[in-house]
């Protein structure tokens, strides 16, 4: 797929559902991290002095974390790429200073490379580049996330695809061989971008009989796309009751875990007490024998012993002798 289609498919509005599904299967793989939707920004940046090179890049789109992202289509290797990555980050990240007291805080960027060529090496599809520490392998900042996508490392046939990601790289490096939608790729996401990819391979005339075939089939269209929104916003409510249900329980099982660390808590201050209570106890019997041993030796019977501790000597007898 050529930079030009590649931006006629992912680059509008009405089909950014593809970007987004693209997006997803490789930041899920790369970075776990998922979007929910996005909004296409400008692709072109000034600078500020005129005799400055402009940049213009392929694909760019902010999420709803506003989290950046930009991608690049290179069909050919090109002198100084790895160069130009980087000097587009520096002109996105100097273009996010605000006037007046600004603090210095940018926001994450993404910038996705699709190649045609090898990049760093010749068996790695997907490689990821951060700045971090050589040493300790630790994130020195998450701001900068560049991500090399080889194609033309991708050597899997349409029978050895599994997932989502897979898929969508297959169709990124052979799409344009195709005659047909494989057997693997059913469902609506795929079907349209077929439909697209066939639509932009017409003549004028061919287009124009499309369009009218299209404009005829609007408001079934859009009634499909009234019970997506319907079903999302069900999906959500689903989700959004499910979360509280989740929420409840863990309170619950919070709330069981305090009372039992409260009846452990009185089991040992009760054991406490017993062990308090034996000690004291062996103490007084201590004390009662002593005094016993020692009215013997004053010549006391144990008749005489009895009355005056209020004992009874045989209980005694064990500790005694």
């Amino acid at each position: 797929m050529t930079d030009f289609g590649f931006k006629r498919v992912f680059g509008s509005e009405p089909n950014k559902v593809f970007l987004v599904s693209l997006l997803n299967c490789i930041l899920l793989y790369t970075d776990d991290i998922e979007i929910v939707d996005i909004e296409y920004l400008k692709n072109e940046y000034l600078s500020d002095d005129e005799e400055d090179r402009k940049v213009i890049i392929d694909l760019m789109c902010k999420d709803t974390q506003n989290r950046l992202f930009v991608v690049e289509v290179q069909l050919s290797p090109q002198l100084f790429f790895t160069d130009r990555i980087l000097y587009y980050a520096s002109r996105i990240f100097s273009n996010q200073q605000t006037k007046g007291n600004w603090n210095y805080e940018l926001k994450p960027l993404y910038i996705i490379s699709l190649s045609y060529f090898t990049i760093q090496n010749d068996f790695e599809v997907i490689s990821v580049q951060k700045l971090m520490n050589i040493k300790t392998q630790e994130v020195f900042s998450d701001k900068l996330t560049i991500i090399n996508v080889q194609l033309n490392n991708f050597k899997k046939n349409e029978e050895e695809l599994e997932t989502d990601l897979e898929k969508w790289l297959y169709l990124l490096k052979d799409i344009h061989k195709l005659e047909r939608i494989p057997k693997n790729f059913q469902g609506y996401l795929f079907e349209r971008l077929f439909q697209i990819a066939e639509y932009h391979g017409l003549s004028k005339k061919e287009r124009e009989k499309y369009d009218k075939k299209l404009d005829d089939m609007g408001v079934y269209e859009n009634a499909i796309q009234y019970a997506i929104l319907e079903g999302k916003k069900l999906a959500e409510k689903e989700i959004q009751e499910a979360r509280e249900k989740e929420r409840e329980a863990r309170e619950k099982e919070k709330e069981a875990r305090e009372k039992e660390k409260e009846a452990r808590e009185k089991e040992k201050e009760a054991r406490e007490k017993e062990k308090e209570a034996r000690e004291k106890e062996r103490e007084a019997r201590e004390k009662i024998v002593l005094a016993i041993l020692n009215l013997r030796k004053l010549k006391f019977s144990d008749i005489q012993i009895q009355e005056v501790l209020n004992i009874k000597i045989s209980d005694y007898h064990q500790s005694i002798f």
